[in-house]
């Protein structure tokens, strides 16, 4: 889950799985601010962080253009006060990258419509679905897979991984 960038075409970046650990436990954005030292988080659509949450994974989905930060969690979790959390380092890097104030009114914030987030349904597929609500998301298609297509996707990430290409 280390990708820096995911997909180029549509101008997405994800942080390592250690990004969001170091800014829950640190300092906020000062924690975390060397994550983009030499990147201009604002130049991409969408902005992936991976939820290690205990022993559960989650994918918080900063969506620039659209201006909302959501929570994709395959066993319908909520998690606004982590959406909250990285609302509040959007608003301290663009302060810190541009100079000025991030207007936070204009934002959602919140999860995903429980419907619109596909589903797990056993208690050890929440990485794999973290990882595909980002593939999905990463090429603009929607969220249209189910619990039965993972194993098929457990495959095809161990053949990416081998052949160190994202197919």
């Amino acid at each position: 889950m280390e990708y820096k960038r995911i997909c180029d075409q549509v101008g997405s970046l994800s942080f390592s799985t250690f990004f969001y650990p170091k800014l829950q436990r640190g300092e906020g954005h000062a924690a975390v601010k060397n994550r983009t030292k030499a990147v201009d988080l604002f130049l991409f659509d969408l902005v992936f962080v991976h939820l290690c949450l205990g022993m559960h994974w989650a994918l918080a989905v900063i969506d620039l253009k659209s201006q909302t930060i959501q929570c994709c969690d395959s066993i319908g979790q909520r998690h606004d006060e982590i959406c909250h959390m990285l609302l509040n380092y959007i608003a301290e890097e663009y302060r810190v990258k541009k100079g000025c104030v991030l207007e936070a009114s204009r934002w959602t914030v919140g999860r995903m419509r429980t419907k619109a987030i596909p589903k797990q349904v056993n208690g050890n597929d929440c990485g794999v679905f973290a990882c595909k609500y980002a593939d999905f998301l990463s090429q603009g298609k929607p969220l249209t897979f189910r619990q039965c297509d993972i194993p098929l996707f457990r495959k095809m990430m161990v053949r990416e991984i081998i052949h160190e290409k994202i197919l």
